[in-house]
Parts: C-alpha cells; sequence; structure tokens
C-alpha cells in the first residue's frame, strides 16, 4: 500500500489539513468513494470524534500491536469492488512474507 507521509504543522493551521492532504492524495491515487484511514499523531488535523483517523504516538508511529485495530477499523469500511481486489492482494502477497 502507498503511504503518505506530511511534515509537522504548526496547530493553529492545521486544523482539518490532514482530512484535506488525505482527500487531495485520494483524489489522485484511487476511485472515488474509497474509504480511508490515517495514521496520525494528533486529532487536531482532523475533526473531533473523526473515526477517519487512528492516533499514534508521535515518538514511535505506528507497533506491531496497533496492527489489530487498524485492520480490523479497515474491515469495517465499505469498500469499492476495484479497492477491494487491490486490498485482498496485497494481503495475500503480505501473508507470504515472514514477519520481521
Amino acid at each position: 500500500m502507498d503511504a503518505i507521509f506530511t511534515p509537522p504543522l504548526q496547530l493553529h493551521k492545521a486544523v482539518l489539513v490532514g482530512r484535506l492532504q488525505c482527500l487531495a492524495w485520494l483524489q489522485r491515487h484511487r476511485t472515488a468513494g474509497t474509504p480511508w484511514i490515517a495514521l496520525d499523531d494528533t486529532q487536531a488535523c482532523f475533526s473531533n470524534g473523526s473515526t477517519q483517523v487512528m492516533i499514534v504516538d508521535g515518538a514511535f508511529g505506528f507497533l506491531p500491536e496497533h496492527e489489530d485495530e487498524l485492520r480490523g477499523r479497515l474491515d469495517e469500511l465499505e469498500w469499492p469492488q476495484n479497492e477491494l481486489e487491490l486490498r485482498n492482494a496485497y494481503d495475500s502477497k503480505r501473508s507470504n512474507r515472514p514477519l520481521h
């Protein structure tokens, strides 16, 4: 899967910027209506209570113990057929790799 990394933002300018960055990336790279979840170290870049962001510790990032939560949240989303095929292909390729 592709990942997007953004530089730290000044909080007074960041309100909802994270959501807008995600939508801009999706518009360029995915089918309209593709569901998404962002990993971020602050809720400030997203609307309060947004289910489209998973907060991770900025000092450590995404850790192996976060995988089950993220997979569960991804499984709850409604995927367009072509995106579901991409995700299934990625998952099957990933399952054949040893974990590090």
